[in-house]
């Protein structure tokens, strides 16, 4: 299994697509892996080189102790990109992805190409994240698991009996609960778009879903409509878009990075 070092974990990344075709580095949601992405690497992979990586704290990454910030999380990911080589990638998040995404454009413009933030919300309470990150380290995960698959997922989709609900619910209830808390604090004192980025922000996909609960999709316009000649794209799901429409998400991104 491919493994990089970053600032003190080992983090887990995967490659598919061939390393000729242009990069796209796509980030996970808090309490996912990079199996949240399964449904359209096959999409993408006939015009890119698909990099996926487990953040910190989730799947096959190592936890660390203490809180994180989204800025180390971004360091991972930029971990990632140097140990395959990649000097340029488009870069999507995913929710707490979408942050890590942001932060990167941030931190090292060059290196990004297009950006696409996904699920994202645009007002964040960091009492809220602290509240949570407190809940998982004195309960563990089974503490909300139902709650937050509530809020991941639409309704219909969670009442489909899909194979898909019970492998996000598998997966959240076993994501390390220090990993899971670490990553709550960062999410909880990070900036949306971070002022580093000012006017020299890559071109710009937000997606955002019809039925999010946890990021509704006036979120998702307001980041679109932050940047100039940014583009909104809304699909007709709960907040694991990707997840749940990997056609319609496949299908979005090909057509914005293609434009």
């Amino acid at each position: 299994m491919p493994f990089v070092d970053s600032n003190g974990a080992r983090i887990y990344w995967q490659s598919d697509g061939g390393s000729e075709l242009p990069a796209l580095l796509l980030l996970n949601s808090l309490g996912t892996d990079c199996g949240m992405w399964d449904g359209i690497v096959p999409e993408l992979t006939p015009q890119f080189h698909v990099l996926r990586t487990d953040a910190r704290g989730h799947g096959r990454s190592q936890t660390t102790e203490g809180d994180y910030t989204i800025g180390v999380l971004a360091e991972d990911a930029l971990a990632v990109l140097d140990a395959t080589g990649v000097t340029r990638a488009h870069v999507c998040g995913l929710s707490m992805g979408a942050l890590i995404a942001a932060h990167i454009a941030a931190r090292d413009r060059d290196r990004v190409d297009a950006l696409i933030l996904c699920n994202i919300t645009t007002e964040i309470n960091p009492a809220d994240w602290d509240q949570r990150a407190k809940l998982v380290r004195e309960s563990g995960m089974s503490a909300l698991t139902e709650a937050v698959l509530s809020r991941f997922l639409s309704p219909a989709f969670l009442e489909s009996g899909d194979q898909r609900v019970d492998k996000i619910r598998t997966t959240l209830a076993s994501t390390d609960a220090q990993g899971y808390a670490a990553c709550c604090i960062a999410i909880g004192h990070a900036e949306v778009l971070p002022h580093a980025m000012g006017a020299h922000v890559p071109r710009l996909l937000s997606i955002g879903g019809s039925q999010d609960a946890a990021a509704p999709v006036e979120h998702a316009r307001k980041i679109a409509d932050s940047v100039p000649g940014g583009r909104l794209e809304v699909l007709d799901t709960g907040h694991l878009s990707a997840t749940e429409d990997p056609n319609g998400f496949a299908e979005a991104v090909k057509t914005f990075l293609e434009a």
